[in-house]
């Protein structure tokens, strides 16, 4: 039998795990109300940590499917969940924006890879989807640019009210239908 001395000289590796936090479990006949909250404490709580692993460049199922969520929700009602809340919504896409940043890595990675035995096709759709998430996220550094140049252009509404008469004096009125004629 092992004494409490030789127990504290064991290295880590061969003591017993922390045990996992208690997962609460809803009463045997909890009432609608009480599984809605009970939902919404535990996406709450498992929030923060769903945000760090999206910053680390994991997609979103991959996250929950590992969770301990799943048995019990589906990934859609935990999303829907975030786009409720415009803050949740706001922390998750800052998460993606960092996430992008994490992808500039694996993009460089990928391509300067010499010891890769992949064929170009696959290599150039892996870069290419990094690519368009990256664009997707942050739309600041990675989007397109689109500029739109404008000439200076003057108009006059006077002018145009002057036509507009002419054209009614003179008979050319542009034909149009009226709502409520047959």
């Amino acid at each position: 039998m092992l004494d409490t001395q030789t127990i504290s000289q064991l290295p880590d590796w061969l003591t017993a795990p922390d045990p996992k936090p208690s997962i609460p479990q809803p009463p045997a006949k909890a009432s609608y109300r009480d599984k809605i909250q009970l939902r919404e404490a535990e996406f709450e709580a498992y929030f923060d940590t769903f945000l760090e692993q999206i910053c680390e460049g994991t997609g979103p199922d991959i996250i929950f499917n590992e969770s301990h969520l799943r048995d019990r929700y589906t990934i859609g009602k935990f999303m829907k969940w975030i786009d409720n809340d415009p803050q949740r919504e706001e922390a998750f896409y800052a998460a993606q924006k960092v996430c992008a940043k994490v992808i500039e890595g694996q993009v460089l990675r990928i391509v300067d890879d010499p010891d890769s035995l992949e064929d170009i096709a696959r290599i150039s759709l892996k870069v290419k989807t990094r690519m368009d998430l990256m664009a997707k996220w942050d739309r600041k550094r990675h989007g397109d640019q689109k500029k739109i140049e404008m000439t200076s252009t003057t108009i006059s509404i006077n002018a145009a009210l002057a036509d507009a008469n002419m054209r009614v004096i003179s008979g050319l009125t542009i034909e149009h239908d009226t709502i409520g004629d047959s």
